[in-house]
């Protein structure tokens, strides 16, 4: 199981370092679901749920931006 629990981590830490390239070449869409897939995989990936409330604020999706940091917020209590 614990093998699982890795692979799953290393799966959303590359799904993040490619959303940071598509981000920031501009192109929010593919960006936002390569987000979904790294916080579905990791929900406690704080920087993908930070990364998912730029995107939403790019778009200015206000609602779903806020929501997004909040939980990055509680994620990254420290």
């Amino acid at each position: 199981m614990k093998h699982l629990t890795s692979n799953r981590k290393q799966f959303s830490y590359k799904h993040y370092a490619f959303i940071e390239t598509v981000f920031i070449a501009g192109k929010s869409d593919p960006a936002r679901r390569y987000l979904g897939k790294a916080t579905t995989l990791d929900k406690l990936f704080s920087p993908a749920w930070l990364a998912y409330g730029h995107s939403f604020a790019a778009e200015n999706e206000h609602d779903q931006a806020m929501a997004a940091y909040f939980k990055a917020s509680q994620l990254m209590k420290g």
